[in-house]
């Protein structure tokens, strides 16, 4: 593996946004939401640029870099920075806006599902792993841990638990692998009932 990690900056923020809407391209949620690729990768893009954006100035996110290459992302919120304030979701209105362009119904239904998302991260401080991603062409090489371990190590350092949310069941085993565990919450998709789930994960500092 030649990959190597960096923090995450705003002038990183489109290229973070197009290799994670690469990696989310297949993600459940997303496919029942936009069931054509090309509105799906172009909505996708313009909303993970934005919360990219609004990652990087809080710096935990991180970059992942193959050369010149951007090959993986996460996008770490520290404690007390998730749920976003108003003044921060204002600054995403005009991707929301675009999304809604696509599709509304699919946006509104986006939109819902991230305010229930919000109110069940339980009480206490944590980190929150808003988005992760590897480029398809650069799984299996360990990126993936290789971009978790910063923020992982810091929260141990800090005795601060970490928290996600996917709806890709097939990744659990994946974050088991690195502390996480399932909380038993589940959130449905709105209005797609038994298309697609969240499911949320915490991690206990160690």
């Amino acid at each position: 593996m030649t990959a190597r990690i960096e923090p995450l900056r705003e002038r990183d923020a489109a290229a973070a946004g197009e290799l994670l809407a690469a990696s989310h391209d297949a993600y459940p949620a997303y496919q029942v939401l936009w069931p054509n690729p090309q509105v799906r990768r172009r909505v996708l893009c313009g909303y993970l640029t934005g919360i990219a954006r609004d990652a990087a100035a809080w710096g935990g996110a991180v970059l992942a870099k193959d050369g010149p290459d951007a090959v993986g992302a996460t996008l770490w919120l520290p404690p007390g920075a998730f749920p976003l304030a108003v003044s921060r979701k204002l600054r995403l209105t005009p991707s929301m806006l675009r999304m809604a362009g696509r599709g509304p119904r699919s946006a509104l239904s986006f939109a819902l599902l991230g305010a229930r998302l919000a109110r069940g991260g339980g009480t206490g401080p944590s980190w929150y792993l808003r988005a992760m991603g590897v480029r398809p062409e650069a799984r299996r090489r360990g990126i993936g841990a290789l971009l978790l371990a910063p923020v992982l190590a810091r929260a141990d350092e800090e005795g601060v638990r970490c928290r996600l949310h996917l709806a890709d069941p097939t990744a659990v085993p994946y974050y088991q692998s690195h502390g996480f565990r399932l909380t038993g919450l589940e959130v449905p998709l709105p209005w797609h009932a038994g298309s697609a789930s969240y499911l949320a994960m915490v991690r206990a500092p160690r």
